[in-house]
C-alpha cells in the first residue's frame, strides 16, 4: 500500500523545498520569510519525497489580506484568522487512503491553531474547479476582483477571497471518507455485476478490450 508520512517542516532547506515545489504549481515566488512564520506541513513518501502540502499562516500581515484593495473595508477580526496557501498534492496520493490522511491531518492541523476561527484563502476567477470545490464548505465571499500585485506574483490578478469556518474544516475528514467509502463500493459493485454477466456469456463471445 502506497504510504505517505505527514512532517512539519522547520529547516530552512526543507521549508525552500517546499517554497520551489509551491511555486512551480500556483506560479507565487512566496518570500521565504512568509513561510518561516507558519506551520508548513509536508507529506513524504517512502522515498523521502515531498508529494503534498500546505502552510498555514497565523501572524499578520496575511498576503490575502494585504492584496486587497486599499479602498475594501475589511469588516472581520484579522486576529481570528489565518491563511491557508500553497495546498497541493502530487497526483500519486490524490487518490486512496493518502488523501484521507492528507486532509484528516489538515483538519487537524486547522482546527488546532487557538484563537483562529477562520481560515482566508484566495484564487484565480477563472478557476472554476476550485471555485466548485470550495463552494461545498459554504464560504463567505469577501472580495472578488482585481488584488494588488504584492512580492513574488509575477503580474496583477482577478481573484475571489473567500473566508472559511474552522467548524467546517472540521468535517472534512468525515467528507473525505465517506467519497473514498462510496467510490470502493460502487467500484466493487461493478466488479460483482460484471462478474455475474460475464459468467453468463459463452466463452466464445467474451471479448476483453486492451484499453480497458
Amino acid at each position: 500500500m502506497y504510504k505517505v508520512t505527514p512532517v512539519i517542516l522547520k529547516s530552512e532547506s526543507d521549508i525552500k523545498e517546499f517554497r520551489d515545489r509551491a511555486s512551480k504549481l500556483i506560479n507565487v515566488d512566496f518570500p521565504l520569510e512568509y513561510f518561516k512564520q507558519g506551520l508548513i506541513r509536508g507529506f513524504r513518501n517512502d522515498k523521502n519525497q515531498l508529494v503534498g502540502g500546505y502552510a498555514l499562516i497565523k501572524e499578520s500581515p496575511l498576503r490575502t489580506v494585504e492584496s486587497l484593495p486599499d479602498t475594501f473595508k475589511i469588516e472581520f477580526n484579522v486576529d481570528e484568522v489565518m491563511e491557508v496557501t500553497s495546498l497541493w498534492l502530487d497526483p500519486s496520493i490524490k487518490s486512496g487512503f493518502p488523501t484521507c490522511q492528507f486532509w484528516y491531518r489538515f483538519s487537524r492541523d486547522v482546527c488546532s491553531q487557538k484563537g483562529k476561527k477562520s481560515i482566508i484563502y484566495a484564487y484565480d476567477l477563472d478557476n472554476k474547479k476550485l471555485r466548485k470545490h470550495y463552494s461545498n464548505g459554504n464560504p463567505t465571499v469577501v472580495y472578488r476582483g482585481l488584488v494588488k500585485q504584492l512580492e513574488g506574483n509575477s503580474s496583477e490578478n482577478y481573484e475571489s477571497v473567500e473566508l472559511m469556518s474552522t467548524k467546517t474544516i472540521a468535517l472534512i475528514p468525515l467528507m473525505r471518507i465517506h467519497k473514498f467509502a462510496s467510490r470502493m463500493l460502487f467500484r466493487r459493485k461493478n466488479i460483482v455485476k460484471n462478474s455475474a454477466l460475464l459468467r453468463r456469456l459463452p466463452l466464445s463471445r467474451v471479448f476483453v478490450s486492451s484499453k480497458l
